[in-house]
């Protein structure tokens, strides 16, 4: 994948996809002045030979970090614009298995060597009669443009892809869902239909989102489960472990951010998060 399709040239601050590059001569004068549209960082442009023609860094030359990140997020959403399959969203039953899974394979691991889980799209070669026989994998969001979320099955044949995602690596999922794991920090925000929740793991942290939607997806009582387990947390220390579905979303700065879509997608020491806090009242 090319990982600039578009420069500025410097002359007159136009813009140049790599098709209209491709028609100018080699000398022609535009190319020898062309710049990333972020940050104005020196690019080179290479005709087609071996492979398609594209924009590369001028060598000695060197991007912006902020240009940096905007450039992974541009390349992460074509990269999911071309995975995705349908407009199905993921139901929340089919949330709450995968957050089951994520929790059980994340305990099964014996080191603590973080998870770097590479997209593909092809179908594990090990086929069950439980196999989905399609040509390839669907990347798809766990909730729809209005943060609905379905709550049946319905008819979905296409295997989902949900690894799990460390926070450094968030930024090149936007647009997917992913699964998120950690220990719940004590400082569980909850508001008025909205809360966070901050995941650590291997020295960093996620933030967890919930917002109205969120609340709407969910049973009733959501409020009062979220101060329930802050309160075991803080107070009794409680070692809630958690696993949770989340759509990554970019931030107005295009920061990822993990938005919770509904509660059924989050295990708390491999139960849904309510089942859990029951347990608890029950062992005390």
């Amino acid at each position: 994948m090319t990982k600039f399709r578009v420069a500025l040239y410097g002359g007159n601050n136009n813009e140049y996809t790599i098709g209209q590059l491709e028609k100018l001569a080699k000398n022609d004068k535009i190319l020898s002045d062309l710049h990333c549209i972020y940050c104005n960082c020196l690019l080179t442009f290479h005709h087609a030979g071996k492979r398609a023609a594209y924009l590369s860094t001028k060598v000695g030359c060197k991007h912006s970090d902020e240009c940096d990140k905007k450039v992974h997020v541009a390349m992460a959403k074509e990269r999911l614009q071309k995975k995705y399959v349908g407009k199905e969203v993921l139901s929340r039953a089919q949330q709450a298995r995968l957050a089951r899974a994520g929790y059980k394979a994340w305990q099964n691991r014996k080191s603590s060597i973080a998870i770097t889980t590479k997209s593909k799209t092809s179908v594990s070669k090990h086929v069950t009669k439980k196999t989905p026989t399609v040509e390839h994998s669907a990347y798809r969001p766990v909730a729809s443009s209005d943060g609905k979320v379905p709550t049946n099955d319905g008819l979905q044949k296409r295997h989902t892809r949900t690894p799990i995602v460390t926070a450094d690596k968030l930024v090149n999922y936007i647009g997917q869902a992913v699964k998120v794991v950690g220990k719940i920090d004590g400082n569980v925000v909850v508001g008025k239909r909205k809360a966070n929740i901050t995941l650590y793991r291997d020295n960093q942290k996620v933030k967890l989102v919930l917002n109205e939607a969120t609340f709407m997806n969910s049973a009733e009582g959501l409020t009062e489960a979220l101060k329930e387990l802050k309160k075991y947390i803080v107070n009794d220390g409680f070692n809630a472990l958690a696993c949770a579905v989340v759509d990554v979303i970019p931030d107005k700065k295009g920061n990822p951010v993990c938005m919770l879509r509904t509660d059924d997608a989050i295990v708390v020491n491999g139960y849904e998060m309510r089942m859990a806090l029951h347990i608890l009242r029950n062992t005390k």
